[in-house]
C-alpha cells in the first residue's frame, strides 16, 4: 500500500504527463505552445521543463519560436522540443511503472539545452554508472526493458 506522499507524487506525475501530452499536441498541430514557455522578445523564448525526485531529474531549456530564425531552424527547434517532451513522458511513465532503474542504480538525470542533450545514471554513492552526450543509448535501453517486460510498445523518435 502506498503512503499519502507516494500517492501525491503519483498524482503529480500523472498531471505532469497530461500537461506534456497537451503541449506535444499543440506542437504537432502547429499551434503555439501555451505551457512550459518562458521568455520575452523575438528571440528569447524557451521551452522550459523541470522534474525532480530522489531517483529522476529532468531539466530542459530549449529555444522556441525564434521569429528571426529561418523556417528550417524553427522546425529543428520544434523537433528537439517534441523529442524532449516524448523523452519526459517516457521517463515519467517508466518511473511510475517502477521500470526506470536497474539493480544498483539510484538515480537518472536527463538534460537538454541549446548545446545538446545528455544523461547520467548514478549509484547510491553518487558514482556515475553510465552516461552519454546523446539520448540514443538511453532510448535503446528503455526500448529493451519495455520489450523484455512483454509490453507492446514502440518508441517513435524524430
Amino acid at each position: 500500500m502506498k503512503s499519502n506522499g507516494e500517492n501525491h507524487i503519483d498524482e503529480q506525475r500523472a498531471e505532469t504527463v497530461e500537461a506534456l501530452r497537451f503541449a506535444l499536441g499543440e506542437l504537432e498541430s502547429g499551434n503555439a505552445l501555451s505551457r512550459f514557455i518562458e521568455g520575452h522578445g523575438l528571440q528569447s523564448w524557451h521551452f522550459v521543463f523541470s522534474w525532480s525526485s530522489d531517483w529522476l531529474s529532468i531539466e530542459y531549456r530549449l529555444p522556441y519560436a525564434r521569429v528571426l530564425s529561418g523556417e528550417e531552424e524553427m522546425s529543428f527547434d520544434n523537433a528537439r522540443i517534441g523529442a524532449a517532451i516524448r523523452m519526459a513522458i517516457l521517463l515519467l511513465s517508466s518511473a511510475s511503472a517502477g521500470a526506470l532503474l536497474h539493480d544498483g542504480e539510484a538515480s537518472l538525470s536527463v538534460e537538454a539545452g541549446e548545446s545538446g542533450a545528455w544523461y547520467a545514471i548514478t549509484d547510491q554513492d553518487g558514482e556515475e554508472i553510465d552516461s552519454a552526450d546523446d539520448w540514443q543509448p538511453l532510448i535503446s535501453r528503455l526500448e529493451n526493458d519495455i520489450s523484455s517486460a512483454g509490453e507492446s510498445f514502440q518508441i517513435i523518435w524524430p
